[in-house]
């Protein structure tokens, strides 16, 4: 991330190195951590503004751009879920130091626009002290909708120390930094029955989902009105129906609550 005025590098040091990687140290050592992602990680020092991003736009810390350039832009009907692993309570780490993990989209002008984000709070109850295994954490974005301003953007990643001043300290491991792309819920089997209008919400095993009702089929995002919560079970399934009755002709769509 971009240095901020206030970090004086000459009493500080420099701020390109309070990130890095690090090795894993051998099998059966007492700090070994015992799920890494291959041989070596990420750290990541617990100050306000620290931390790492990835877009089609990014370069390292010598300007360099990385050797397979990541282009994956935002689909319309999809969803992106960001999974990290995370051991916090490094070097005397408080208690409720904040880490957010974030989505975003590139603007036209190369700005991060935020989609999704999620607050990860160390804790010793969460974070076993030995600091030996990385547990994962994700956020997830919403449907992207057609007319969404984040729709056919540029995708980015990012992983931003938000500690206030009076918390800062300690650092972050960080390891196997995954992006999946979710398919959107899907209606299935549409039926009239009696007087009720009944479907079925097939989308991931115990999430819940939003469905939303509007006058026309292309009505923009503002127009859909949220009908009713309804949460898949184990095999990612739910049912809706709804009386006929007093109801005119209206269009149904599906959104995961976030």
């Amino acid at each position: 991330m971009p240095k901020p005025e206030w970090y004086d590098e000459q009493q500080q040091g420099p701020w390109a190195q309070l990130t890095g990687v690090f090795q894993n140290t051998a099998p059966g050592a007492e700090d070994h951590i015992d799920n890494m992602d291959g041989e070596q990680a990420l750290f990541l020092f617990a100050v306000p503004g620290a931390g790492v991003f990835l877009d089609a736009n990014a370069v390292d810390w010598s300007g360099v751009p990385p050797a397979e350039p990541f282009g994956a832009v935002y689909e319309p009907f999809k969803a992106y879920e960001l999974t990290v692993g995370l051991i916090g309570g490094g070097y005397g780490m408080l208690e409720g130091v904040p880490l957010t993990l974030q989505l975003y989209y590139l603007s036209e002008t190369g700005e991060h626009v935020p989609v999704a984000a999620t607050e990860v709070i160390y804790s010793q109850d969460v974070f076993p002290a030995s600091r030996t295994h990385f547990i994962d954490f994700s956020v997830r974005t919403p449907t992207i909708w057609p007319d969404s301003p984040a729709a056919g953007r540029p995708i980015g990643i990012a992983l931003i120390s938000t500690v206030p001043f009076e918390l800062a300290g300690g650092f972050w491991d960080v390891d196997n930094v995954r992006l999946r792309e979710v398919t959107g819920p899907r209606i299935a089997h549409p039926a009239v029955i009696g007087d009720q209008f009944t479907f079925d919400v097939v989308g991931e095993p115990e999430t819940i989902y939003r469905v939303l009702a509007a006058p026309t089929p292309d009505a923009p995002s503002g127009q859909w009105q949220t009908v009713i919560e309804l949460t898949t079970d184990p095999e990612g399934r739910a049912s809706f129906s709804e009386t006929l009755a007093g109801q005119r002709g209206r269009f149904y769509r599906l959104e995961q609550a976030l």
